[in-house]
């Protein structure tokens, strides 16, 4: 068992640890994708991974990050400034894929951030996965591709409309 001094020491821990959890499922989809992971893959696992896999724990950890904001509030600093920290992994899928990898960063980080707040106060179930698609669709519509010859064509036949018919190797 760990002692921790202060409440803040025990939230930072815990912070740190989601943190942790999320490398590893960050590493997994990387191993599992292979060579053909584009930035849009990524985040469509990590939206499924933390989203439809642990949304409960997501919106517990969402809600401590909102409340985080409050100066006196003994997590206040602890969160990063953004939900999508650039990692060297999406830095380099970013600037394989798209002409400006830093304005695909952005957006991305942008609509994470949005999306999450939005799904945070909402009161009654949300088709979260529905949202992402229709959103990340657009955004990453608007984004010039490099080496389009490149990049694996979007699969037409099946529905991904549902998390569970998306998989990190598609």
């Amino acid at each position: 068992m760990h002692h921790f001094p202060t409440l803040r020491d025990l939230l930072r821990a815990v912070v740190e640890e989601r943190a942790r959890i999320g490398r590893e499922a960050i590493a997994e989809i990387v191993r599992e994708a292979g060579d053909g992971l584009t930035l849009q893959m990524l985040a469509d696992a990590l939206i499924r991974f933390y989203y439809t896999d642990k949304a409960a724990e997501t919106r517990n950890f969402d809600a401590l990050e909102a409340e985080s904001l409050a100066p006196g509030h003994p997590a206040h600093g602890i969160y990063p400034r953004s939900a999508i920290q650039p990692l060297p992994i999406t830095r380099r899928l970013a600037e394989r894929d798209f002409e400006d990898p830093d304005a695909a960063l952005t957006m991305l980080s942008l609509l994470a951030d949005a999306l999450r707040s939005r799904w945070l106060r909402d009161l009654e179930p949300v088709d979260r996965w529905n949202e992402w698609v229709a959103s990340r669709d657009h955004v990453f519509g608007t984004l010039e591709r490099r080496h389009k010859h490149e990049l694996p064509a979007p699969d037409t036949t099946s529905d991904t409309s549902h998390p569970d018919n998306l998989s990190p190797d598609r």
